[in-house]
């Protein structure tokens, strides 16, 4: 987790073994526990990473815990 000014920004590489089913829980998990991307969290995608960047350290700290 890297913090750059107000945001906290965990990285999540892609791996072999991940579906896109898995893409999409992580997703919607953040959606049911976190709202819309916008207010509390936002996301980067490239062809190597998701970079999942939130405003809260809290935030970023359970998202962690829970797809790390």
């Amino acid at each position: 987790m890297t913090q750059t000014s107000q945001e906290y920004r965990v990285t999540r590489p892609w791996r072999p073994q991940d579906t896109n089913l898995v893409w999409e829980k992580m997703i919607f998990w953040c959606i049911e526990n976190f709202g819309l991307p916008g207010k509390r969290w936002n996301s980067a995608t490239s062809m190597h990473e998701t970079e999942f960047i939130f405003y809260d350290i809290a935030d970023a700290s359970l998202f962690s815990l829970k797809w790390s």
